[in-house]
């Protein structure tokens, strides 16, 4: 315990893993204080005890260099007591944890709560700390509604060559960026990422991901994309979720310069209004639709429009085929054997097309996005030059997502064994049919599943990374675990492919920020 002479211990506010906290009153200067201890364990105090000691010091050294309003600021360091304390402000009020989580709270509530964080955590980063535990217990609101970011016991100097965590996990898993909790160097962009979590969590009353194995946990986080806000919150636009995407990426660079920037943005969409009602879907998009009744089981062949995009899907029974080198196909790589049986357990819509231009000019206005540089102004030609972000944004926004790879094959294959569906100057736009450019989809012949372009005109993103082995990404479940490989899988050759890459079972895979002019993507939903 702190100096009896100076502070006096009136109550324990809370306890946890990096120490007790106590309300006390300094006689000094006659105030009311928190003080942090550390009690000393009975006997000879261990490593741990000694690696905590130092990340409370840290804590105060790191918080101490930061003056702004919205961090309960630091008044003394006490590192040789018998119980090493902080001595820091005193807040009355309540964490953020304390409010009740389980429902969506006010967007007003929300946005004032986040801005007042954001401008915490831009200041920290400045002077080159990053908070690593940013969570709804780390945040404070005082009775007048003020937000405060406490806690910096595992807050690290971007500078720092120091590490106290002997490589151990020290944070909170559910609110812990990609990078972090894979032991990458770390930025401000992983508070933003944290940040972002809470947002999700107080606009929708859900955490992104939730599960009760750790292992299944840590899966989510580094490999599955944050479900919509929109699909847990109907009342917010699907704006808010074009942001929060943004915010949670898996990449630190494809987020916001600043959780200011962040924050500004998430409050501007919340400002749109929500998607009560479906758009009209143009008249053209709807000929020889049979648009299903809600709740029917839907049948092979079955064709319905999505009324985001107005862009036509097909239903794809599921069923088990031959995924990889078709018989006989002397043009194939390496990376495409071994061929191997493939279960598709679930069925799915796939688009008919590849997505296009009108429909992806759809999505550019709704979010206020810039339209890539595209090759001609034909609404029916097929969107080019996006990176594969891109097109998990407009996924986002439709309500749909990228098909994996063995969706993509098993849709294109359509029940055949062959490397393509049909003869090829038939099916494809591709090097020596295409004169030098995409052209409007649908105008080749479809495969037996009724589905356009599904070799030729443009590469395809899928959602999987590049592995080593073909076979990783066909399973069901995949038994050699996810690839740490950083290149995304694209199908289906394009304009300007040679004969050789428009094959059913042809890989390539680029970079995710990749803008190639040959780039484009179709969607699937389940």
């Amino acid at each position: 315990m702190p100096q009896d002479d100076r502070y006096q211990i009136l109550k324990e506010l809370g306890r946890g893993g990096m120490g007790v906290v106590y309300q006390a009153n300094d006689t000094l200067l006659r105030r009311e204080v928190a003080v942090k201890t550390l009690p000393r364990p009975q006997g000879q105090p261990g490593r741990e005890w000694q690696e905590a000691v130092q990340r409370l010091i840290r804590e105060g050294r790191a918080a101490a260099c930061l003056q702004h309003p919205n961090i309960v600021a630091i008044y003394d360091i006490l590192p040789d007591a018998d119980d090493p304390s902080i001595i820091m402000q005193f807040v009355r009020g309540k964490t953020l944890a304390e409010f009740n989580l389980g429902t969506p709270s006010e967007p007003s509530f929300v946005v004032s709560v986040l801005k007042q964080c954001a401008g915490a955590l831009d200041h920290a980063h400045s002077r080159g700390v990053v908070h690593r535990d940013i969570k709804p217990a780390n945040i404070m609101l005082d009775e007048t509604g003020c937000a405060l970011v406490m806690d910096f016991g595992i807050a690290k100097m971007v500078d720092s060559k120091s590490e106290l965590t002997q490589g151990r996990f020290i944070g909170t898993f559910e609110y812990m960026s990609p990078e972090h909790m894979s032991g990458e160097q770390l930025d401000g962009r992983s508070d933003q990422y944290s940040l972002g979590v809470v947002a999700y969590q107080l606009l929708t009353g859900c955490r992104v991901f939730d599960a009760q194995a750790l292992g299944t946990l840590f899966s989510m986080i580094l490999l599955q994309d944050p479900p919509p806000a929109t699909k847990q919150n109907p009342d917010l636009s699907p704006a808010v979720d074009a942001v929060l995407w943004r915010a949670l990426s898996k990449k630190p660079l494809a987020r916001y310069s600043t959780c200011t920037e962040f924050v500004n943005e998430l409050e501007t969409a919340l400002q749109e209004a929500p998607r009560r009602e479906s758009p009209p879907v143009p008249e053209a998009a709807v000929i020889g639709v049979s648009s299903l009744v809600a709740g029917a089981t839907p049948h092979t062949g079955d064709v319905q429009v999505n009324a985001i995009d107005a862009q036509k899907y097909v239903w794809i029974e599921p069923g088990a085929f031959q995924m990889g080198a078709s018989p006989g196909d002397a043009d194939c790589y390496e990376d495409e054997k071994p061929a191997h049986q493939v279960t598709i357990t679930k069925g799915f819509w796939m688009g008919l097309t590849p997505v296009t231009v009108g429909a992806y000019r759809r999505y550019a206005r709704a979010v206020g996005k810039p339209m890539p540089k595209v090759t001609g102004a034909d609404e029916s030609l097929p969107i080019v030059s996006v990176n594969w972000d891109d097109a998990v944004g407009y996924c986002v926004w439709a309500g749909v997502r990228l098909p994996t790879e063995a969706e993509w094959e098993y849709a294109a294959r359509a029940g055949s064994t062959a490397e393509r569906y049909g003869n090829l100057d038939g099916i494809a736009w591709y090097s020596k049919n295409s004169e030098g450019g995409t052209k409007p989809v649908g105008q080749k012949q479809p495969n037996a599943f009724g589905l356009y372009d599904m070799l030729g005109n443009v590469w395809e993103w899928t959602a999987d990374w590049y592995g080593e082995k073909y076979y990783q990404w066909g399973e069901t479940e995949d038994p050699h675990g996810p690839s740490s490989g950083e290149m995304r899988v694209l199908r289906g050759g394009s304009w300007s492919g040679n004969p050789r890459y428009v094959r059913v079972s042809f890989r390539n895979w680029l970079e995710p920020d990749d803008r190639s002019f040959g780039l484009g993507f179709r969607c699937v939903a389940d």
